[in-house]
């Protein structure tokens, strides 16, 4: 570990999310407990090793155990809440207290029955329960609601009895037996008689409008094995957000359980992010960040650096430090980063002012870049103004959240693919094509040789043949002997060693000399290996020329005797009066031979031209299967979106999809020109991309469905295409040229964002709908950063000032739900000067900047529960104490 790393580690880093198992049974206590090993201390001890943080031996109807266990827990470092699970004539119900004085306090103002049998039961009603229970300053929990002697179970339904149980102000939270459980009590369970009873809860207790009972998942153990597992035996329970372990902070948690009480099974095991920052010189000299895991909030006046920061950190993306405070005045000398991957390993990384990143733990082969999800000032305006140019401008946006690069890029390599198979079958074709006029060719000269056969010269004509074809075969050998000659002198290895040798030489090298003459050393080392490979290479092909030349002249020396018979034979055929003109015997029977090898040649491609069509046609199935893979990657992604968006969101309704291939500018670009449509007539081949999408038109072509074509109707319901026109389109983009270029032409996804609200008015409710680009610009930012918040990304996401273009409503309502909902599954970095977010967004960690004359310090850390951390935003967001308590009793708050 650097010394920077470490002077950063040593920083707080705010709030965190703590391990919990809130429901152990222990031996003696538990009737149903047979596990002599569920002793209070091995409890303790059991759960140190499962890696809990806090726990609750909760025993059935009995406190036998609490205060040894809590004595146990104070001394190994880790919370135990005193608590007990009652068996009330409603369901089981779980109490916890701030110490075990109130526990025993509660408990012995209940009516139990049966103690320490399989019967033992608590006759005080849950109601009753929970009345004693606030008044001890405690909570409760429905244990298992989903489960056996669960509420649901024992008492199904909407009775009364049951909502003043759900509406009481000591009831926090329920627990489940599994994280997958329709029961939560909110808007999104399935059972409307459950939906109903949610809200009556926040009616009655005066609640936010999402404010509902905590979810949570326990062991239930009557089993040291069993001890910090879910019922599935994984290490998967619940985590709660505080600065410390305590009662109070639990409390608080099951109060804000939207932000501070996650599942497990809900959230990624291991995310990587941002570790910290030192900063060495300029306008932030001598501050440090140890970065929360979560949602961090960098808070401060104008001025403070906050945007200084923002870019710091960007600078560990690739490509990212473009910025204009970049390699300013104000800029660090010396930037120290620090980041922990997934696999939690941690690189530390260093920039100097106007160099670039580089790697302190492995300089040759460590990363220096690395996956950050960013949205700086302005983001949405560029967006905003890309699409009036670019209908995918939202489209390309969104897939830089989505995870859709794998397939893009599987996507665009299936396409080469198949343009380069494409490239090899014209060429194919193009020599199969010759085929027909060589053979019209061949048959010609053989008809004239044929014609000399007749004429008595049969047996001239016969040698010269045999030499015109070993002639030809000569020839051919000369040609590759030539063609091996100049690859071998085009592919010479010493002179690109030569070229990598000269960096390493060059004047300037000051740092690295050593290094680069080590590099000049080894370049010439493995130059003076390569120079005798290629020598011993040279030479043996020196060698085989020679030996080829060689054969080949022992070769033509045997002709001369059949050259020679020639002759003597021509010469009889004269003095019998048959008088034969060799020259132009000679032509035919070398043409003859170069015809024939011409032919041979090709037609050995037309078995090739068969494969590379075969080659082509799997190509092709790859191609659209890497296009619906795409397609699926961003539907996925777009219902995940709309859903749990819709689960946050309460005024606006976020609708994103896609079309499915529902975009091909090339595609109608190919079929105008093939057509032979104007460009006013360009709607046209739009229309039948949009209608029928570049795969469902290839079908259609292929299986020449006319019926396909003129179904197709206008905006106003008209057909568009007559029988006759649609034959002649299926034709014409039949053709084998037009159809290849559709089929690898670039096809895109159309992307449809609409958002829904309500409006109130005079007249009564109602919904107004828009797409994205009727949104104002403060609206297309929320929307587009609610969007990226609700991704599947474990990428950290850094945002510079999203509050720029949107009213503190809009950001309360839409943004701050998305925020407080994504924090556990990602990092998060907001540079911010809004208290709805920062306060809200309930930061993990606020970093609060404020100016010294010509430097910025950090004056605060913490979250918002530390103290000086809460005065300093407070001071900084609200214009101190004494301006937030005018404003709300101007508005009559208080």
């Amino acid at each position: 570990m650097t010394e920077k790393l470490g002077e950063c580690r040593a920083l707080a880093s705010g709030a965190k999310f703590y391990r919990g198992d809130l429901h152990i049974h222990s031996h003696t206590a538990s009737h149903d407990v047979r596990d002599l090993d569920m002793t209070a201390q091995a409890i303790v001890d059991t759960a140190i090793a499962e890696n809990l943080n806090l726990i609750a031996i909760a025993d059935h109807n009995e406190i036998l155990n609490v205060r040894t266990a809590v004595a146990a827990g104070s001394a190994a470092g880790i919370l135990v809440i005193p608590a007990v699970e009652l068996s009330t004539p409603e369901g089981h119900l779980l109490c916890y207290f701030p110490t075990v004085e109130a526990l025993e306090r509660f408990h012995g103002r209940l009516e139990l029955a049966d103690r320490h049998t399989q019967n033992s039961r608590c006759k005080t009603n849950m109601t009753g329960c929970l009345d004693l229970v606030d008044e001890q300053g405690g909570f409760g929990v429905l244990a298992h609601v989903d489960g056996g002697n669960g509420l649901e179970k024992n008492d199904p339904g909407g009775s009364s009895f049951k909502q003043d149980i759900l509406c009481h102000r000591a009831l926090l939270g329920i627990e489940l037996n599994s994280a997958q459980s329709a029961v939560s009590y909110t808007q999104d369970d399935e059972d409307p008689i459950r939906v109903e009873l949610g809200k009556k809860r926040i009616e009655r207790l005066g609640l936010g409008e999402r404010q509902y009972l905590a979810r949570i998942l326990n062991s239930d153990s009557h089993t040291l094995t069993a001890l910090g597992r879910n019922a599935r035996n994984d290490q998967k329970l619940t985590r709660y957000k505080m600065t410390e372990p305590s009662f109070l902070a639990l409390r608080h948690a099951f109060e804000e359980n939207d932000s501070r009480v996650r599942l497990e099974e809900e959230v990624p095991d291991t995310t990587p992010y941002v570790l910290g920052a030192v900063f060495g010189g300029g306008f932030l000299d001598r501050q440090a960040i140890h970065f929360s895991r979560n949602l961090n909030c960098i808070i401060g006046g104008r001025g403070t650096g906050k945007s200084t920061t923002f870019e710091a950190i960007k600078c560990l993306v690739a490509g990212q430090a473009d910025a204009d405070v970049v390699d300013s005045e104000v800029w660090p000398n010396q930037l120290h980063l620090f980041w922990r991957d997934e696999a939690g390993q941690e690189h530390s990384l260093s920039r100097s002012m106007g160099g670039q990143l580089e790697n302190l733990d492995d300089a040759l082969e460590g990363p220096i870049s690395f996956d950050i999800d960013c949205f700086s000032q302005g983001e949405a305006s560029r967006v905003r103004e890309q699409a009036k140019s670019d209908p995918l401008a939202l489209m390309k946006y969104l897939d830089t959240f989505t995870g859709v690069s794998d397939a893009l890029r599987i996507e665009a390599e299936a396409i080469q693919s198949l343009a380069e198979k494409q490239s090899e079958i014209s060429k194919a074709e193009n020599i199969v094509a010759q085929i027909p006029q060589t053979q019209r060719s061949l048959s010609t000269i053989q008809q004239q040789v044929a014609a000399f056969q007749a004429a008595k010269g049969s047996e001239i004509m016969q040698l010269q043949r045999s030499l015109a074809t070993e002639n030809g075969l000569r020839t051919s050998v000369i040609k590759s002997i030539r063609d091996i000659s100049v690859a071998l002198v085009n592919q010479s290895v010493v002179s690109l060693i030569e070229d990598a040798r000269s960096f390493v030489v060059a004047d300037g090298i000051t740092t690295g000399s050593d290094e680069a003459r080590k590099i000049a050393e080894l370049a010439d080392a493995f130059k003076a290996k390569a120079e005798e490979l290629e020598y011993e290479l040279e030479e043996a092909f020196k060698s085989f020329k020679s030996d080829v030349k060689r054969e080949m002249d022992v070769w033509a020396l045997k002709e001369r005797p059949i050259r020679d018979d020639i002759e003597v034979k021509r010469a009889s055929l004269e003095q019998q009066g048959v008088k034969l003109d060799m020259a132009h015997i000679n032509k035919l029977t070398n043409d003859e031979a170069t015809l024939k090898q011409t032919l041979a040649n090709l037609k050995s491609w037309e078995p090739e031209l068969k494969r590379l069509k075969a080659e082509y046609a799997n190509l092709l199935s790859e191609r659209w299967a890497a296009r619906s893979s795409v397609s699926s990657c961003r539907q996925r992604y777009a219902a995940k979106a709309t859903k749990a968006l819709s689960e946050v969101l309460t005024d606006l309704r976020v609708k994103l999809q896609y079309v499915e291939s529902g975009y091909a500018q090339e595609a109608v670009a190919i079929i105008a020109e093939a057509l032979n449509w104007r460009t006013v007539s360009h709607a046209k081949a739009r229309l039948l991309i949009t209608a029928l999408t570049v795969p469902g038109l290839l079908d259609a072509i292929a299986k020449k469905r006319v019926a396909t074509l003129t179904a197709i109707l206008t905006e106003d319901g008209t057909t568009q295409f007559t029988k006759s026109e649609a034959e002649d389109i299926i034709t014409k983009l039949g053709e084998s040229a037009v159809k290849a270029s559709l089929e690898k032409c670039q096809v895109d996804d159309f992307p449809k964002l609409t958002v829904t609200r309500n409006s109130f008015g005079s007249g009564g409710n109602t919904v107004v709908q828009r797409e994205f680009s009727q949104l104002s610009l403060g609206q297309q930012q929320s929307v587009l950063l609610a969007l990226i918040l609700s991704s599947d990304s474990k990428r950290p996401l850094i945002i510079d000032q999203p509050e720029d273009n949107l009213d503190s409503e809009f950001i309360f309502h839409t943004f701050v739900p998305v925020l407080r909902r994504a924090k556990e599954r990602r990092q998060v970095i907001i540079v911010t000067h809004n208290a709805n977010i920062a306060v809200l967004g309930d930061a993990e960690q606020l970093i609060v900047l404020k100016t010294n004359r010509d430097r910025s310090q950090i004056v605060a850390r913490g979250s918002i529960d530390d103290i000086s951390a809460r005065d300093a935003a407070c001071k900084i967001l609200e214009g101190a104490k004494e301006a937030f308590k005018r404003r709300a009793r101007i508005y009559g708050i208080v």
